[in-house]
């Protein structure tokens, strides 16, 4: 999983809650730094962005994600504090699969992962079988 949120509470509330269920979380802060690290990663299963990032938008991100061949069906969740009407739309329209408003609500965010990803299964309900990302 790429977490990208510059917000260090939401950030480890995040990072603790997936972890707990044995996923791979890898958080970076700007948009930049995301796409910088997905260069030399590769591909991840699924994204958690903030729109309101330092320096290249949320949303830009997501159109950036959504043009590349790599990350083009990779599902995008989008949780802001942004909460208008058309910071949605722009979140949708730019190719999130999923908005969230903040504050986090771990468990509808986890629901949306498992919806987008069936295959996952958590650690906690296999302990022999880690997820994949």
């Amino acid at each position: 999983m790429l977490l990208i949120e510059d917000d260090q509470a939401a950030q480890k509330l995040v990072m603790k809650h997936f972890e707990k269920l044995g996923v791979i979380v890898v958080a970076r802060d700007t948009g930049e730094a995301a796409l910088e690290w997905l260069k030399t990663a590769g591909i991840v299963d699924v994204v958690i962005c903030d729109l309101g990032l330092p320096g290249m938008s949320g949303s830009h991100v997501v159109e950036v994600l959504r043009a590349e061949d790599a990350t083009a069906k990779v599902p995008i969740i989008v949780c802001s504090g942004r909460t208008s009407l058309q910071d949605h739309a722009l979140a949708l329209e730019a190719g999130a699969d999923v908005f969230f408003e903040k504050p986090h609500r771990m468990k509808a965010i986890e629901e949306a992962v498992r919806q987008l990803l069936p295959e996952w299964v958590p650690e906690s309900s296999q302990p022999n079988r880690r997820p994949k990302w």
